[in-house]
């Protein structure tokens, strides 16, 4: 094992917890808030945020689970060499993006000013409703610079060059199979 191998793993085991925590959160953000349009319009209505949460934080679940799964029991898979999961990390990045972007800007459209801690006594599901939507665009915002990082990570690795001298492309070479000697670390 390796010094980088390490880093991914921690990497994609932190980017499932979070993405596990914005599905969970989003889910109750998407409930809490059909509740509170109900009582107040007589109709439910839900805010792109929670669907763009919940679709990117299944998606990114999914993928990275799958990837650790792959890559521990299959050595030389397509999952894991360093090209692919370039690709893989920055259009995750950019979706995590998206979603703390959509979130920020949805509390501030049905917010304003105002902050969760005004809503505490006379609206209670507003503010939990208040505290979700920010712990998402939170979490949604740690995820992207996991990612972000990572995938800069890699990208350096195979600017380095190391492993082309042993005959394999550097693109399609994996984390878990270099040595000490190859490591940027």
């Amino acid at each position: 094992m390796n010094t980088l191998w390490l880093y991914r793993v921690f990497t994609l085991a932190l980017t499932c917890i979070f993405s596990l925590a914005v599905i969970g959160t989003s889910t109750s953000s998407a409930k809490h808030l059909g509740q509170i349009t109900w009582e107040r319009l007589g109709s439910s209505l839900a805010h792109p945020f929670t669907s763009w949460a919940t679709m990117v934080g299944s998606g990114t679940l999914a993928t990275s689970v799958v990837m650790l799964v792959l890559d521990y029991f299959i050595d030389g898979i397509i999952t894991s060499a360093i090209a692919f999961e370039i690709l893989w990390a920055s259009v995750l990045w950019a979706l995590w993006i998206v979603v703390g972007s959509r979130a920020v800007s949805d509390g501030k459209t049905l917010f304003g000013q105002l902050s969760c801690a005004d809503f505490d006594r006379t609206l209670p599901q507003t503010a939990s409703f208040c505290h979700e939507l920010y712990l998402v665009s939170s979490l949604a915002f740690a995820t992207f610079a996991l990612l972000f990082v990572y995938a800069g990570v890699l990208y350096a690795v195979c600017c380095s060059g190391f492993g082309a001298a042993h005959g394999t492309p550097v693109w399609k070479t994996s984390l878990k199979n270099r040595t000490k000697y190859q490591l940027l670390l």
